[in-house]
């Protein structure tokens, strides 16, 4: 009496059970390598910081003996007429 599996009525069970198994590994890597990236993400202190850029303000600029000046006006977008 033969005990345990000998090959003749499922003869190509290794080759599933290898690619199941090779399935299982790659499985594990991604879920490996996305637990990295969370950490990573998580704990890394930020380096790009949010836009900080003044308010836009008046600028004059007078000629040497102060006959003539340039008023710069900032506007609400580029190129925005006065």
């Amino acid at each position: 009496m033969k005990t345990g599996y000998d090959g003749a009525s499922f003869p190509n069970l290794g080759y599933f059970m290898v690619r199941l198994r090779m399935s299982m590994i790659n499985m594990e890597i991604m879920v490996a390598t996305a637990a990295i990236i969370l950490v990573v993400t998580l704990t890394a202190p930020p380096v790009a910081h949010g836009d900080e850029w003044p308010a836009p303000t008046i600028r004059e600029k007078f000629s040497h003996p102060r006959t003539y000046f340039v008023r710069v006006l900032p506007g609400k977008s580029f190129g925005d007429p006065m």
